[in-house]
């Protein structure tokens, strides 16, 4: 961003100067660029002579409270507190506040946020880290993907059996109940003849 100052006329672009009465941080360089006092370039009621010559006469100060005159009239009551109609609020109210002490002074508060992470892989907000962790090695994907996946394929497994039991149940089911075939009937052998057998003569 460019600026343009001119000292002799004690204005300046970015109309700082005009405003506070005192030259600017560009006017000031321009000044220290051609060895030139500041204070000779500030306005004349921003001096200690105009300060002196503001507070030379005397002033009278207001009396204190007992110092007061008493009047008969009716005494100036404070307005009326109306209820808000909302629930009222249990936080303490901290716009009054001062500001708040640093438990180290030597270290800086974070005022930007919160850091995002614009990974692929990871696009989650990360608190106070700065790094975004590294992504897996190639080895490890399988097993992670592996991990990931179990589950899933595990009740697909699950789901597959007992439809496979359904499907076998249903079948058995619908088809017809076939007899079973009868055993032949025994047929009768010839038996040797045994030697107690008695001959007729």
């Amino acid at each position: 961003m460019k600026v343009s100052v001119d000292l002799g006329k004690g204005t300046c672009s970015c109309r700082l100067w005009k405003i506070i009465g005192l030259p600017c941080r560009h006017a000031c360089v321009a000044l220290a660029y051609q060895n030139r006092r500041l204070e000779e370039y500030a306005h004349n009621w921003l001096t200690m002579g105009a300060y002196n010559a503001a507070y030379q006469t005397s002033m009278c100060p207001v009396p204190s409270q007992e110092y007061w005159e008493h009047l008969e009239t009716f005494p100036i009551l404070p307005p009326w507190y109306r209820k808000p109609i909302r629930r009222p609020t249990l936080k303490r109210d901290k716009r009054n506040d001062g500001p708040k002490e640093k438990s180290d002074p030597h270290r800086t508060t974070r005022r930007i946020g919160t850091i995002i992470c614009n990974c692929k892989k990871q696009k989650e907000a990360m608190g106070k880290a700065s790094f975004a962790p590294q992504a897996p090695a190639d080895d490890e994907d399988e097993d992670m993907l592996a991990e990931m996946y179990y589950e899933e394929t595990l009740e697909a497994a699950e789901a597959e059996q007992e439809a496979t039991e359904e499907g076998n149940e249903t079948a058995t089911a619908h088809t017809p109940q076939q007899p079973h075939p009868m055993p032949p009937p025994p047929t009768a052998q010839p038996q040797p003849p045994t030697n107690n057998a008695t001959t007729k003569k």
